[in-house]
């Protein structure tokens, strides 16, 4: 009953830090918002580990109860048609055969946690199964850079390696490429460093195939291939490999 005040719209955030060190609790009507921490000024630890539930939020609902006395209740409007977003999982859609968590979508691969959660992921997959039925799905052909390389005209279908495979000291890139318009370039990037470029007799097809042997191999890495056209148009498709 804390985190509401009867007759007004509320939104509500609580933390607590490590070491239950500090409490938050931010919240909002659209007419007033509040902040309360909730701590020792010398970053002593709250006793019986007191997190924001406990601390900050009584503090916080007692407040807002009382001032939003002073104001009529309103709604939150809701916000304006956005562009709507070209990655499935960010409209609300499960992409079919292409299961990743959130920063995977984000490009977020460089986040420290990354392999973790991703890895989480697929021990799940391993004992559960996603009943497909309960969502809109949408296959993994149409996600990501696959819309991007719609948008453009050009296509970029790997071969090799797979997404997720673990690599040694030389990795066997296969690909078909192909692009409405004749491509000008193909550029290879391992972990954002540029490793390889084709710009000759590249044609509307073109199947590049090259071993490529890295400078240095983290235990996560991307792998890109980025494709140009002769109408400057471009797209590019990534893997995730790890060593």
């Amino acid at each position: 009953g804390l985190t509401k005040v009867p007759g007004y719209q509320i939104a509500l955030k609580t933390g607590t830090s490590n070491d239950y060190v500090d409490a938050w609790t931010v919240g909002y009507a659209p007419n007033l918002i509040v902040g309360v921490w909730a701590g020792n000024n010398h970053r002593e630890p709250l006793t019986s580990k007191a997190g924001s539930v406990l601390a900050a939020v009584p503090i916080w609902h007692d407040f807002i109860s009382s001032a939003l006395k002073k104001y009529a209740p309103e709604t939150f409007k809701k916000p304006e048609h956005a562009q709507q977003a070209q990655n499935p999982l960010f409209r609300g859609e499960l992409i079919k055969g292409d299961p990743h968590e959130i920063l995977y979508h984000l490009n977020r691969l460089d986040d420290p946690q990354f392999k973790n959660w991703e890895d989480g992921v697929a021990e799940w997959l391993k004992t559960n199964s996603v009943d497909l039925n309960k969502f809109t799905v949408t296959d993994a052909a149409s996600s990501g850079a696959s819309r991007e390389e719609a948008a453009s005209g050009i296509s970029i279908n790997y071969i090799s390696p797979k997404n997720g495979e673990t690599i040694k000291d030389i990795v066997n890139i296969e690909s078909q490429i192909s692009s409405e318009s004749p491509i000008s370039k193909i550029e290879i990037y391992f972990n954002n460093s540029l490793i390889d470029t084709e710009l000759e007799n590249l044609g509307q097809s073109y199947f590049y195939r090259s071993p490529i042997s890295p400078k240095s191999i983290n235990p996560q890495n991307l792998l890109i291939i980025k494709v140009t056209d002769k109408n400057n148009f471009q797209a590019q498709k990534e893997l995730i490999l790890f060593h």
